[in-house]
């Protein structure tokens, strides 16, 4: 189960606290991808977003180098923002979350994100994953627009990444934030997008463990 953790290399307290949790929950298929720093941005990648920060732009770039690395090496991967934190006996349920998945999957959302959740009338016992529909327009399906539930943690197949890639080559101005970003590539692509509940981390930027750095 090979995790990727997006990672800005000045946030030393940030990658500390990822190793210890990833020691402390036994994972050990892991790698930290920050070699997209917003403090190396170059002009060329600069001048393809508008109205972002260099933080948001680094984020978004960091995520597309992860598509990249699931698209040439592995079936499918964990995704990591570096201020996730994660519930107690993390490994066994993200095993059993992805053990539980249809085979034409393409993305588990499994964070808490901003506090959203499958309504309750859709919840069933001992099920864990949910379909979420890709209708930008369509609240029915997960009580907010679109399919992400934020981007600090979720598992990418290799087809989903493969075409991920491929439309992200193909993308001339961006002008909004990553979950919006692929929110509208979800929609585009008709992606199977799924939602787990219970949810099993949550945003340490959201909570008020970290301070962003984004802005």
């Amino acid at each position: 189960m090979k995790i990727l953790v997006i990672h800005y290399d000045k946030l030393l307290e940030r990658k500390q606290h990822m190793l210890k949790q990833m020691n402390e929950a036994d994972l050990n298929d892991f790698e930290f991808v920050s070699n997209r720093g917003k403090d190396n941005l170059t002009p060329t990648e600069k001048s393809k977003f508008k109205n972002l920060t260099d933080g948001e732009i680094s984020l978004i770039l960091h995520h597309f180098e992860c598509y990249k690395i699931i698209n040439e090496k592995y079936d499918y991967a964990i995704i990591f923002e570096d201020d996730v934190i994660l519930a107690d006996d993390f490994k066994n349920k993200i095993e059993k979350y992805i053990s539980e998945l249809p085979n034409d999957w393409d993305m588990l959302f499994f964070g808490e994100g901003h506090g959203v959740h499958i309504p309750k009338y859709r919840l069933r016992p001992d099920v864990n994953i949910y379909k979420k529909m890709t209708d930008l327009k369509n609240k029915i399906s997960g009580g907010i627009d679109g399919s992400t539930r934020c981007a600090d943690s979720y598992v990418v197949s290799k087809k989903c990444a493969r075409k991920l890639v491929q439309v992200i080559n193909n993308l001339q101005v961006t002008t909004i934030p990553l979950d919006h970003l692929l929110n509208k590539i979800n929609h585009y692509c008709r992606f199977n997008i799924y939602w787990s509940e219970p949810t099993i981390t949550i945003q340490g930027t959201s909570n008020g463990t970290f301070k962003t750095s984004l802005r």
